[in-house]
């Protein structure tokens, strides 16, 4: 929280990591996160951030230190991508990106990447989790992903975390319009 003010700071997911300049044309060597940059057009904004890691897909102590237009990305390896931005020609304008997270805020994100038939996994990250009664369970904080299950990490207001499949009977219904999940059969996940 931010001191004094009262707000959350913005959540920013990560995209990628930048390593350094690759080749003489100015191109950015990268290790990407997901797959949302695949999604960006010629034209769109990047923002490149100082963080201090990455934790659950979110960039931790996120500082917005410059932007830049993306052009094009390209294939390495499988762990690597070549990025390509507007403006940056040679080795000399593409160094100062190095070392920067290339991020997203979680709203942001939302706006240009939400309302897909099948949504991203961060859409649902502040949803209020209520039972079907309607009383309050905690908020989705982060969603995990154990081999082929998705689990979402639901803390309560005594910063105590609740585990639900995210494909199971204990999800009666989900509104990401309302950023609600109903949850059901809740004393089956109890550890007792």
């Amino acid at each position: 929280m931010d001191k004094g003010s009262g707000t959350q700071p913005p959540k920013v997911l990560c995209l990628a990591y930048v390593q350094r300049p690759r080749g003489l044309q100015g191109d950015l060597r990268i290790v990407q996160k997901g797959t949302l940059l695949n999604r960006y057009l010629a034209g769109d904004i990047l923002y490149f951030y100082k963080a201090t890691g990455v934790q659950d897909g979110f960039l931790k102590n996120p500082e917005k230190v410059m932007e830049g237009t993306y052009k094009s990305l390209q294939s390495i390896t499988s762990e690597h991508n070549s990025l390509r931005l507007e403006g940056v020609k040679n080795t000399e304008e593409a160094t100062p990106f190095k070392s920067f997270f290339i991020g997203l805020e979680l709203d942001l994100a939302i706006e240009k990447f939400g309302g897909e038939k099948e949504p991203f996994l961060f859409e649902y990250i502040d949803s209020e989790g209520v039972t079907e009664k309607g009383e309050h369970v905690g908020v989705l904080s982060r969603v995990e992903e154990y081999g082929t299950i998705e689990w979402f990490i639901f803390v309560n207001s005594e910063n105590v975390e609740l585990m639900v499949p995210r494909q199971s009977h204990f999800i009666a219904r989900i509104n990401l319009k309302e950023k609600q999940i109903v949850l059901r059969n809740l004393d089956e996940l109890s550890s007792d």
